[in-house]
């Protein structure tokens, strides 16, 4: 985009994709709080047909029941954005101290 216009995730997304082997599998990670206003994005229905949404729980959507109290309020269907939620619990392999860190600064809490 020349400077000073508008730059939209649809356009940035399908740069990516030209740049990468028809096979190559996208990934964007997503606010909770923009998956509720996903339907208002430029394109969504595009962007979703380039990558897969991965939601990243955050406030005002901190927990799965907000995000799904907040979707529904939008009239959007909960069920295809709660599958997508990453970071809801610390992985087993992830190092004792970086999960107690975790834990303790309530990270990723969900």
């Amino acid at each position: 985009a020349e400077s000073g216009s508008p730059s939209y995730w649809v356009d940035t997304l399908a740069r990516a994709a030209s740049l990468l082997p028809e096979s190559t599998p996208l990934r964007f990670l997503i606010g909770a709080d923009q998956a509720e206003a996903f339907d208002r994005w430029r394109a969504h229905e595009t962007i979703l047909r380039l990558a897969e949404p991965a939601v990243l729980l955050r406030e005002p959507m901190g927990t799965r029941e907000a995000l799904r109290r907040g979707l529904q309020s939008s009239g959007e269907d909960p069920a295809p954005w709660m599958g997508r939620i990453v970071f809801d619990e610390v992985c087993d392999d992830v190092d004792d101290r970086v999960a107690a860190y975790i834990a303790s600064n309530k990270l990723y809490a969900g």
